[in-house]
C-alpha cells in the first residue's frame, strides 16, 4: 500500500526522480512487477516509474471515457475559441499509420450553414441549435496507407469528443462517409478539394440540461481469448 499521495501528473522516468519530488513515499524501495493499491484504491503495477496519471488518486481520462455521451440540445452559450482550440489539440494527438496524420477540421458556426449540414444530415437535426459544427475531414493525398484515413480520422473524433466532455460540452457525432450522397453533398456545401473527403459532422455545444449517466456498455460475452 502506497503511503504517499500523488497531487499531480508525475513526468518523472525514473523511481529515484518521483521519490525525490516527494510524490511516493519510499517508491525508490517499492519492488518491480507487484500490484499495489493508490490511496483511491486503484491497483497498479509497480515498473519502476510513474506512468502519467496511473499514480493519481482519481482516474480523470478514464472517468470522461466511461461518462461521455451524446448531446443533443444546447444552450446559446457560443463555445470560447480557447476551449476549441484545446479539443481539437486533443483530437490532432490521436495515433495515425506512418504517422501522417490525414486530418483537416472545418469548424461551422455560420447560423445557414450548419442550416444546411442539418438538411443534409437526417438525423443531424441538433446542429440547427448546436452553436458550432466540426467536419472532420481525411486528405487522401496524406494518406500513404491507403484507407487507413477513415481509422486515423475517427480516432482523433473520439479524441474531440472525449476532451469536448471532460471540458463540459456536449457533442453528437453525425456519420458523413461511406454514404455517397452525403459525402457528396458535404463536399459540394462546404467546397471541399477533390482528394479531401468529410468521415464525419460533430455538433458541439453546452448542454441544455445535465446529461443523464450512460448506461455501462461493458459486456463480457463480446471478449474472446487467444481465438474466437
Amino acid at each position: 500500500m502506497f503511503h504517499g499521495k500523488i497531487a499531480s501528473v508525475c513526468p518523472c522516468s525514473s523511481v529515484d526522480r518521483a521519490a525525490a519530488s516527494g510524490a511516493v513515499e519510499g517508491s525508490s524501495s517499492l519492488p518491480r512487477g507487484t500490484f499495489y493499491l493508490t490511496p483511491g484504491m486503484v491497483p497498479v503495477l509497480w515498473e519502476g516509474c510513474l506512468p502519467g496519471v496511473f499514480f493519481g488518486v482519481k482516474m480523470e481520462t478514464l472517468q470522461a471515457i466511461l461518462t461521455r455521451k451524446s448531446v443533443r440540445e444546447y444552450t446559446t452559450q457560443p463555445v470560447p475559441d480557447e476551449m476549441v482550440r484545446e479539443i481539437l489539440e486533443a483530437a490532432m494527438q490521436a495515433p495515425s499509420a506512418m504517422n501522417r496524420q490525414p486530418w483537416h477540421f472545418i469548424l461551422v458556426g455560420d447560423r445557414s450553414q450548419l442550416d444546411a449540414l442539418a438538411a443534409i444530415l437526417r438525423f443531424g437535426q441538433m446542429l440547427k441549435t448546436a452553436p458550432l459544427g466540426i467536419v472532420v475531414c481525411g486528405d487522401l493525398e496524406l494518406d500513404k496507407q491507403r484507407g487507413y484515413w477513415v481509422q486515423d480520422c475517427s480516432a482523433a473524433t473520439q479524441n474531440l469528443l472525449v476532451a469536448a466532455h471532460d471540458r463540459g460540452l456536449g457533442a453528437v457525432w453525425l456519420g458523413v462517409y461511406p454514404v455517397e450522397e452525403r459525402v457528396l453533398a458535404l463536399k459540394k456545401l462546404l467546397g471541399l478539394p477533390e482528394q479531401v473527403v468529410p468521415l464525419c459532422v460533430i455538433s458541439l455545444g453546452y448542454p441544455a440540461a445535465k446529461p443523464e449517466p450512460p448506461e455501462k456498455r461493458f459486456d463480457p460475452d463480446r471478449l474472446h481469448y487467444n481465438r474466437w
